[in-house]
């Protein structure tokens, strides 16, 4: 699930439209390495 969300990130689909801004900020945290 996560690696699918990133790739949506990556390719500039609009995360937040498909999961959600908690899932958006999910994905920040990882590539913040927090």
């Amino acid at each position: 699930l996560h690696l699918a969300g990133f790739v949506r990130l990556a390719l500039g689909e609009g995360v937040e439209k498909v999961e959600g801004p908690d899932f958006a900020s999910e994905v920040a945290s990882m590539m913040g390495g927090n």
